[in-house]
């Protein structure tokens, strides 16, 4: 067992009213919105402006250079929307699909190659991990 004390409430407060690291990852969150509002007319998000800004290069990129930016910008998309509505995962992705959707179908997919249960295992033995070597 870890014999580390857990942080006061009045620490977690003073890293909330003083964490500067914390207060530029809001401040971002804010631009991106002000971002999206203004890319909304032209039916564009923020990440979409920034990921073909990034193509735009003199030698064109490789798929693979796109597939990367392509998961990166995914993940930081749906991690910044978990983070800011403070819904389940699955709720919003109830939100986001159409029931005969291609989104959905690639969901049902991976569901069906138990992508899910892979993730889930790998969490929990990764989360046992951890606590064995706190605890050594």
């Amino acid at each position: 067992m870890s014999t580390r004390d857990e942080p006061s409430f009045g620490f977690t407060h003073q890293v909330r009213d003083d964490c500067l690291c914390l207060h530029v990852q809001r401040t971002a969150r804010a631009l991106a919105r002000r971002f999206d509002d203004a890319f909304r007319p032209i039916g564009l998000t923020q990440g979409q402006f920034s990921l073909l800004t990034s193509l735009n290069r003199a030698v064109p990129p490789t798929i693979g250079d796109v597939a990367t930016l392509l998961a990166a910008q995914t993940t930081l998309g749906a991690a910044t929307v978990v983070l800011e509505t403070g819904e389940h995962p699955a709720q919003l992705k109830d939100t986001v699909t159409t029931p005969a959707g291609c989104t959905i179908d690639g969901i049902l997919e991976l569901e069906e190659g138990k992508l899910r249960v892979t993730l889930i295992k790998a969490v929990v033995k990764a989360a046992q991990r951890a606590k064995e070597l706190a605890n050594s």
